[in-house]
């Protein structure tokens, strides 16, 4: 009997700093009919939500990479959580989080191709780690590149190390 375990990281979880949520109605409301209405945002639905905004989950990479196989992924595109941020982010883990203290910072970038060969993103992996970038996604990456999400996701489960092919 054989179990896996895997760790997927949207990049906004547990990097943005505290601030108050607009609510999903500003993301969503070009998605419903115009007869429903949003309000910016829900005092209920913050207070209830607030020992979570802001947390940093940088604490648990600590016991989680080294054990197992961990994605964190943005979309190029996103204007919330923005690349180069949450690079940044990664950055200042310590060494100490890594295997064998083998940064994730020294490897190189990958660019990642689907299997027609189509540039689709870029990748950094190191041991049990991936830092993957997505091309042509925003904030929502499945809903904005269905097909790269699922291609990384796959590669990520079958612990692909290669994905420029």
């Amino acid at each position: 009997y054989i179990q896996y375990y895997f760790f997927f990281f949207q990049a906004e979880d547990g990097i943005r700093d505290f601030c108050l949520s607009r609510g999903l109605g500003d993301v969503y409301k070009r998605q419903v009919p115009s007869s429903v209405k949003f309000q910016i945002g829900s005092e209920q639905i913050f207070n209830d939500f607030k020992e979570d905004i802001g947390k940093s989950f940088a604490p648990s990479f600590q016991t989680l990479i080294p054990q197992i196989p961990v994605l964190i992924y943005v979309g190029q595109d996103d204007v919330n959580v923005g690349t180069i941020g949450c690079w940044e982010w990664i950055l200042q883990l310590p060494n100490s989080y890594f295997p064998n203290n083998r940064h994730v910072r020294q490897a190189q970038k990958q660019i990642w191709r689907d299997k027609d060969g189509n540039v689709i993103g870029t990748l950094k992996q190191r041991d049990n780690f991936y830092f993957a970038v997505v091309y042509k996604a925003g904030h929502l990456v499945p809903g904005d590149s269905e097909k790269s999400a699922r291609d990384m996701i796959r590669r990520f489960i079958n612990g692909d190390k290669d994905w420029t092919q």
